[in-house]
């Protein structure tokens, strides 16, 4: 979500001043490769370019395939194979052991495919685009690259009706998952994207330790709201957080809200927890050591507050992944690891020690 944010941000920038523009996107991967279908860079025709497709390497050249779309106002296919170490092909050597197809597309003024990208920011819900990548009808190649928002009641004319309930049954599954890919439909071929909102972490607690959450959650493009009597806050905090709530106010959550109790008070973070726990929150975090965690779950039992097989899952005492963490900073670190761990349904340990690969692949 934050490269979406920075991408529509340079756009905006840049949009009045004449510089021609052109969108990189990762539509399919094959193997290894340091980014994921829906990596996206925005290209100018000054060679500026905000976002990325790789780790660095493949940016050079797409900065040359954007800079041709652009000259010919014309969407293309670039596929680079990094399964051979072989640095003739885009003039360094790769070895990432994947083949990732980028879809360069020139981007004119009110292109609708940007104000898509924008309608995803600051969005809490999943939002389901589609482009048409490759198509055999010619009737249809002047849609090439264009972004499309998903629709039951409004399928994609170039696809048989076949083919439509396939796509339909694709996307259904992908949204299960939050996963982006192309899939190939009688010689078409359509990129289907799952943008999922950012992260939402609800900090209760108003203590300086939770300045270096939110500066992190900012840098990352988290949302970070915070619950604590504003009076006492430092003024800072106004400032870095999306959103300050008092103790009794209602908090909305959704599937990608995460809570954090860290107001390094007992009693408040047993009452914040019963709060939490009334809630379908899926991340309950709390500062502090699994005794004082333990006992927590003993007194609200006691006040009548059932504490369920499945709240076991998703109350994480102590809070963080196990590095050591001695100070705020490193402690954020920690927490923000394990969070986006426990999302991804990963334990959050060494990756040399995971079996198999980091990421799905085809």
């Amino acid at each position: 979500m934050k490269e979406i944010s920075d991408i529509i941000r340079a756009y905006d920038t840049v949009k009045n001043t004449g510089r021609s523009l052109a969108l990189a996107t990762v539509v399919d991967v094959k193997g290894s490769s340091y980014r994921r279908p829906g990596a996206r860079m925005l290209v100018q025709d000054d060679g500026v370019w905000t976002g990325g497709i790789s780790g660095g390497c493949l940016e050079g050249d797409a900065l040359k395939k954007s800079k041709l779309a652009i000259l010919k106002q014309q969407p293309s296919i670039v596929t680079y194979d990094t399964t051979r170490d072989d640095e003739h092909q885009i003039g360094v050597g790769l070895g990432c052991k994947g083949i990732i197809d980028v879809l360069m597309t020139p981007v004119s003024e009110g292109n609708p495919s940007i104000d898509l990208l924008r309608a995803t920011i600051g969005s809490r819900e999943s939002h389901i685009l589609y482009t048409l990548v490759e198509c055999s009808n010619q009737e249809f190649k002047n849609q090439i690259g264009q972004i499309k928002r998903f629709d039951k009641s409004k399928l994609p004319e170039f696809l048989s009706q076949e083919d439509r309930q396939r796509f339909v049954a694709d996307i259904a599954d992908l949204s299960s998952t939050h996963e982006s890919t192309s899939k190939e439909y009688s010689g078409t071929r359509i990129f289907i994207e799952i943008v999922p909102p950012a992260l939402r972490l609800v900090l209760f607690g108003g203590n300086y330790d939770i300045i270096p959450i939110l500066k992190i959650g900012r840098e990352i493009g988290y949302t970070i709201d915070v619950v604590a009597n504003p009076r006492r806050l430092n003024p800072i905090v106004f400032d870095l957080a999306n959103k300050v709530y008092e103790k009794n106010d209602s908090i909305d959550v959704d599937a990608f809200t995460a809570f954090i109790l860290i107001s390094h008070d007992y009693e408040t973070d047993k009452q914040n927890l019963m709060k939490a726990l009334k809630t379908d929150v899926r991340y309950i975090g709390m500062l502090g050591p699994a005794v004082r965690g333990e006992k927590t779950i003993d007194d609200i039992k006691v006040e009548g507050i059932d504490f369920r097989p499945e709240d076991h899952q998703r109350f994480f005492n102590p809070i963080g992944l196990d590095t050591g963490a001695d100070n705020p900073e490193d402690i954020a670190i920690s927490i923000f690891a394990e969070v986006r761990a426990a999302f991804n349904d990963r334990e959050g340990g060494y990756l040399r020690r995971r079996p198999g690969t980091i990421y799905h692949r085809k």
